[in-house]
């Protein structure tokens, strides 16, 4: 047993090599994780706003309790706020409150009913309030340069304010990251999502950085989700991201991206688009 516990014990305890890094390191304009913390007594920043779209064709079913075929066109603005403090320099806290306005248009298809006229619906909502933290295990100082670092966070909006205490909405997802060329890293996310309120299942993620000069870098990343087929029934979604991300400032990190979803859940839009920006930036409250 004690020859398990010590090298373990090492393992955790090893916080002589630094997170902290001499320009600032964000997920963004990335939808996955990085397999660093942001240091100890750095709080960091991450916000960002998208604009998505997407359209189906739907049935309703109005007063007269016939089934009329239609078209909706929903359109969202999506903000997205991350703040981030390093407890410790392998040890970080985070929050993430996500809020969405929006609009489905629907459009009726020709039919003889007069009554029947297009109309909007509008619905503005908390997305995400989620608390938790990020430990690095690895920290990329070995012999195959890999970093590794674990996420768990509790969506507490869902549980307090929506579900009761019946779906407290924890997220568990790994990070392991690789520098593969002189100005180019890999990182693979997975993880699960458990206690949800719908929709239980797996979550991955692959993301490749390309730095053709130091200050501007390009991002192409791979993800997805899949439910649980045990508990739910098989249902997936994925989709691919496109983003653009320049340094301005040492601690100062600006992004534009694009995007696609491909989703297969039924109630949801077959596709739906996305382009957006955002920024990240981070504040030291030790002398480093």
């Amino acid at each position: 047993m004690k020859h398990t516990f010590f090298p373990l014990l090492t393992l955790m305890c090893g916080l002589s090599f630094g997170q902290y890094n001499p320009t600032i390191r964000t997920g963004r304009p990335g939808q996955t994780i990085g397999s660093f913390t942001v240091g100890k007594g750095v709080l960091q920043f991450h916000q960002g706003v998208d604009y998505g779209w997407a359209n189906r064709e739907t049935e309703l079913f109005p007063p007269s309790g016939m089934a009329v075929q239609s078209e909706v066109e929903k359109e969202a603005i999506l903000s997205q706020n991350i703040i981030r403090f390093g407890v410790m320099e392998r040890l970080e806290i985070s929050a993430a409150i996500n809020y969405v306005w929006e609009t489905k248009h629907y459009h009726y298809a020709p039919n003889p009913d007069p009554a029947l006229t297009d109309f909007n619906q509008k619905n503005n909502e908390f997305k995400n309030v989620d608390f938790g933290f990020r430990y690095n295990i690895l920290d990329g100082n070995n012999n195959q340069h890999i970093a590794w670092a674990i996420q768990a966070r509790t969506g507490l909006y869902q549980w307090i304010f929506v579900d009761g205490i019946n779906y407290p909405d924890v997220k568990f997802v790994t990070s392991l990251g690789r520098r593969v060329g002189e100005n180019s890293r890999l990182r693979i996310n997975a993880g699960a999502n458990i206690w949800t309120q719908s929709r239980d299942g797996i979550v991955y993620g692959i993301n490749y950085n390309f730095n053709p000069v130091s200050k501007l870098g390009f991002t192409l990343e791979y993800t997805g989700r899949a439910e649980f087929s045990s508990i739910r029934g098989s249902s997936q979604e994925h989709g691919g991201l496109l983003g653009i991300y320049y340094l301005i400032h040492d601690d100062i990190l600006i992004d534009i991206r694009t995007g696609i979803t491909n989703h297969m859940y039924w109630e949801q839009f077959p596709f739906s688009s996305y382009i957006g920006a955002g920024i990240s930036w981070r504040v030291r409250t030790t002398k480093r």
